[in-house]
């Protein structure tokens, strides 16, 4: 008898079934299969003869599913690394790689034009690749003619040298898979690459509605666009013997998913150019160390971008020689910005400020994490990080003293500010940018820079140290990546200001000079004599609980579970899952999968198991 596994799009592992005699069935096919009471559609991903009677008690698979594509095998081979490599299941995995979308009776809608007219105006900038740069797209030529998996990263000068490498890369390829972070990105290249390719390209991202999505993946399964550009899902496109994967911008946290499966695009990508015997070329202006230090292992190729344009002076601001108008807002920042006729400020933190009583020195902080609350003008007191509200108080909680103020400054209270000082010029908020405006002082987050292409002639950075006082080992590697992308906005002869209270942190010396590869090669000998990744691998076990009271018998339990293995914690924080109070955190280090997956059986063997929902994070983007 012939026995087929099959995957539905839901949190379950793959099941089997009898396949009918006269249903012709193989590995890729839609099916019809009973599942608990009702008619449902799966993925076959594996087909196999059998006599033994343990097989006799199978449910049938209904009928083949005949309008249905046939799933790649490639993809079918990524479905079974990333549910081994990401301790996922079979099921979670399928609903991330479009199987709903492919199976979607599409309308044939119209293409959204509006988005991408504006980018129309900078083609003719991306047209020619430097002289200096000819010699590695040679290089990635020939790997890519001979047939043959190898991946290299290519570090860029900036990022227009980035966007001119991948169109030039792209226009030479037969079938290429283009990866960006964010969807502006992806729209960016897209408009640029149909310039050149007109109906050859596609572009696939997750704001687009059901139908255009699965017009666009029937399209691609049916050889109609052979170049498809879009954001981290489409690294799972139908489409058949891809020659050349691009991930641009490798570095970016945005392709590592917080939802479950947690996979990272990047890494996904280069897998599929393994199975595929294709070559992948990811681009960074800032790589990641873990994407650097597998050159240095030789996993990867390097190549590096020697064309430099003139050097963007950086000057540190010493916070405590500086006057203060309002926490974090100099007279010197102040004086530039009247300056200048275009300005940018960064200030990385939301709301207007905190609140702190006078009289005891009170800080507001959340009753239920600890942490402290922000105060905005139009909602009251929130808690990034768990979410609660409250209003804003009349007394203080400790010594009931009316004496409630402002206490340091976020966004909110640097605009308004500014407005008051400086009327000349309209102050703007980062998402709220008018390109239109000759004269204007653009106030934003890091989160929420504007992301159009337009430049500036002074920038601050007002609070840079938030990110390397922050409590895990890549807050400095992202704040130099910011800092560099932020440079890419700065006109020729402009200005960068950063703030600081540690001018003497060795990571602004690297800055000054803007020697990314310095810092790299600094930063794993750090991590090599610390034992961090990427010298060691780092799998979180995140253990979401409903019940206080059981927290206790939990951690015992754990500590149990994993006393043969070098493990951080665990820790109790706040949980991120709604209907859940606690989350008890445990970081394993350099365990064997196996043994780890052994544990997780044990840990959900627990009797209190059904009171806790886990998480597993490998590879994890922040440590």
């Amino acid at each position: 008898m012939l026995i087929c596994d099959v995957v539905f799009p839901q949190n379950l592992s793959f099941l089997s079934y009898h396949a009918p005699d006269n249903i012709d069935i193989s590995v890729g096919a839609i099916v019809e299969a009973p599942l608990k009471g009702k008619v449902k559609k799966g993925l076959v991903i594996k087909c196999y003869k059998s006599k033994d009677k343990k097989f006799n008690k199978l449910k049938n698979i209904i009928d083949k599913v005949k309008d249905a594509p046939l799933f790649p095998n490639v993809l079918i081979k990524l479905l079974d690394w990333g549910t081994d490599y990401y301790f996922s299941n079979h099921g979670t995995m399928l609903k991330i790689m479009f199987f709903k979308e492919m199976l979607h009776t599409s309308k044939n809608t119209k293409k959204r034009q509006k988005n991408i007219l504006f980018y129309k105006k900078f083609c003719k900038e991306f047209s020619k690749i430097p002289l200096e740069e000819q010699v590695h797209i040679e290089q990635i030529l020939n790997s890519y003619e001979k047939g043959v998996y190898k991946t290299f990263l290519w570090k860029t000068a900036n990022a227009k040298i980035e966007k001119t490498v991948v169109i030039n890369l792209a226009i030479k390829a037969k079938k290429a898979i283009i990866l960006c972070p964010e969807v502006f990105e992806a729209k960016f290249l897209y408009t640029l690459l149909k310039n050149s390719l007109g109906d050859r390209v596609c572009l696939l991202h997750g704001r687009l509605s059901m139908s255009e999505k699965s017009l666009i993946l029937n399209k691609i399964y049916n050889d109609r666009y052979d170049i498809v550009v879009g954001t981290t899902r489409a690294i799972f496109v139908p489409m058949n013997k891809v020659s050349l994967i691009i991930v641009t911008s490798e570095h970016s946290v945005i392709y590592k998913q917080q939802e479950s499966p947690k996979y990272n695009a990047r890494d996904v990508a280069v897998m599929r150019g393994y199975f595929e015997n294709a070559t992948v070329v990811l681009t960074s202006v800032t790589p990641s160390t873990e994407s650097y230090y597998n050159t240095l292992k030789g996993k990867y190729i390097l190549l590096e971008s020697k064309t430099l344009k003139k050097l963007t002076k950086v000057k540190l601001l010493y916070k405590k020689e500086e006057k203060e108008i309002v926490p974090f807002l100099t007279k010197k920042v102040v004086t530039e910005l009247k300056k200048q006729k275009n300005a940018m400020l960064i200030i990385h933190r939301l709301g207007y400020s905190m609140l702190k009583c006078q009289e005891c020195g009170y800080l507001y902080t959340c009753l239920t994490c600890g942490r402290p609350m922000i105060w905005h003008k139009d909602i009251g007191l929130v808690c990034h990080s768990c979410g609660i509200h409250q209003d804003v108080p009349f007394e203080c909680n400790r010594c009931k003293s009316y004496k409630i103020q402002a206490y340091g400054s976020g966004i909110e209270r640097i605009i308004s500010t500014l407005r008051q000082i400086i009327t000349q010029k309209k102050v703007l908020l980062g998402t709220e940018v008018n390109l239109e405006e000759n004269t204007k002082i653009i106030v934003s987050t890091l989160k929420s820079i504007n992301k159009q292409n337009t430049t500036f002639d002074f920038i601050a950075f007002l609070n840079p140290d938030m990110f390397i006082n922050m409590p895990y080992a890549k807050a400095a590697e992202h704040l130099l990546q910011e800092i560099f992308y932020l440079k890419e906005l700065i006109k020729e002869n402009g200005k960068l200001i950063l703030q600081t209270d540690i001018p003497w942190h060795n990571l602004f010396e690297f800055i000054k000079k803007w020697d990314y590869m310095g810092f790299l090669k600094e930063e794993l000998k750090i991590r090599k004599m610390v034992k961090l990744p990427p010298f060691v691998k780092f799998i979180n076990l995140m253990l979401h609980i409903k019940e206080n009271s059981c927290e206790n018998e939990i951690m015992k339990k754990l500590k149990e579970i994993f006393k043969d293995i070098d493990i951080v914690g665990p820790v109790i924080d706040v949980s991120s899952l709604k209907g859940y109070s606690k989350c008890i955190k445990i970081t394993l280090k350099d365990a064997d999968k196996n043994i780890v997956k052994d544990k997780i059986k044990n840990i959900k063997s627990l009797k209190i198991y059904k009171k806790i929902t886990l998480r597993i994070d490998v590879d994890p983007a922040f440590f």
